[in-house]
């Protein structure tokens, strides 16, 4: 890929990232095999700065969602990463890779559509113990998916009903909670 497409490329996603595609995904990463890389990091990323490089040089699993973390200025923060090969012509060899990365801190559009499909309350997405994104209308639900048990899946409380799915693309102490 000569630098002027990697620049189109660029400019390509930009745009995109801008519109509907950036209420769901947070950056884009273009890298390719001889070096050079294009960060596209989308208006959600705003006064965050994220490693992206460092991210998208993790090992690739390609055509599936996988867990990267990082900790910047003391705190944690955890994204989903799917990435797809980029296929050059004109032998089809893998040229590099185009990242796409979902951050979940705060990530209320993932919640909303969480909280629509469950038809729960209150929806929480927690790495171990820690809240990294709560939406819900009662305080009271709120602190009754902080007092659950990890270890059961369903956990009765005085609010209401608690059921915890864990994630299964981010490490075993991470789960998704509604009440």
């Amino acid at each position: 890929m000569a630098r002027r497409d990697l620049d189109a490329a660029r400019q390509l996603l930009e745009n995109a990232l801008l519109h509907r595609a950036g209420d769901h995904i947070q950056a884009l990463v273009i890298q390719l095999s001889d070096g050079p890389l294009a960060l596209v990091p989308g208006p959600a990323l705003f006064n965050i700065y994220l490693p992206l490089s460092q991210l998208a040089s993790r090992p690739v699993q390609t055509d599936s969602w996988s867990y990267v973390g990082t900790r910047q200025n003391g705190r944690a923060y955890h994204l989903l990463r799917h990435s797809l090969p980029i296929i050059g012509e004109p032998y089809g060899a893998v040229q590099g890779y185009l990242h796409a990365f979902v951050l979940l801190n705060d990530n209320f559009p993932l919640l909303s559509q969480i909280q629509i499909l469950s038809g729960a309350d209150t929806v929480g997405l927690y790495a171990g113990h820690a809240p990294i994104g709560l939406l819900g209308a009662a305080s009271d639900r709120q602190q009754a998916l902080d007092t659950i048990n990890p270890a059961s899946p369903i956990s009765v409380t005085a609010n209401g009903t608690v059921q915890q799915y864990p994630w299964p693309w981010i490490p075993p102490a991470a789960s998704v909670s509604a009440c």
